[in-house]
């Protein structure tokens, strides 16, 4: 647990199984976990930042999480390559201006969503796994952008993108098939799930 303007530099660390948090930073503090960390199983999130604090946990283990896996709050997480699957509720929740980045990362499986991005904050889920989600596989609502390109959200019990309230979520090359919807739109997003070429996206 990393706070107030600290900093912490750890490497192929073992933090499974945590009661709570796998990895913790706060108030403008930075976690260093650059490859390899284990933080399977953990209580309430593998990885959770906030007040503008940052964690670099790329090629993390954040599955089976009791939460959130991986829960950032006006805060930047790197989690290129994360393993963030099987979360009882979301497999990456951004929130309050967060900013994560989630290239090639797996989200699959969660209680939820895959990927919650809401109140203006940014994912970037290039080549992203969303699949087999309760909810959606990707949900951006009030004003969150998810970049979603080559991404998958197939098999979703829910939509397979959702975008609401001022949000957007581009989708170029996604596959969104059997899910109940392949892609929603609405309450002020009218033009919010950008496709570039229709025939790029498969939702069937």
């Amino acid at each position: 647990w990393v706070l107030r303007d600290s900093r912490a530099d750890v490497a192929l660390t073992d933090v499974s199984g945590a009661g709570t948090y796998g990895l913790i930073a706060q108030r403008n503090s930075t976690i260093e976990s650059p490859s390899g960390t284990n933080a399977d199983g953990c209580g309430t999130n593998a990885v959770y930042a906030t007040g503008l604090a940052r964690i670099n946990c790329q090629d993390i283990i954040a599955t089976n999480a009791g939460g959130d896996a991986i829960w950032v709050s006006n805060a930047e997480v790197n989690a290129r390559q994360a393993n963030a699957s099987g979360a009882t509720l979301s497999g990456v929740r951004a929130d309050e201006g967060a900013t994560v980045n989630f290239l090639l990362g797996n989200a699959s499986g969660a209680g939820v969503d895959g990927i919650t991005c809401l109140k203006g904050s940014r994912v970037n889920a290039r080549q992203a796994n969303c699949n087999s989600c309760t909810g959606d596989g990707i949900y951006a609502t009030e004003q969150g952008q998810v970049v979603a390109v080559s991404a998958t959200a197939v098999g979703c019990g829910a939509h397979g993108v959702r975008a609401e309230f001022g949000s957007e979520i581009i989708a170029y090359l996604l596959t969104a098939t059997g899910c109940d919807i392949g892609a929603y739109a609405a309450n002020g997003s009218p033009d919010t799930i950008v496709f570039y070429i229709n025939r790029s996206v498969r939702f069937l």
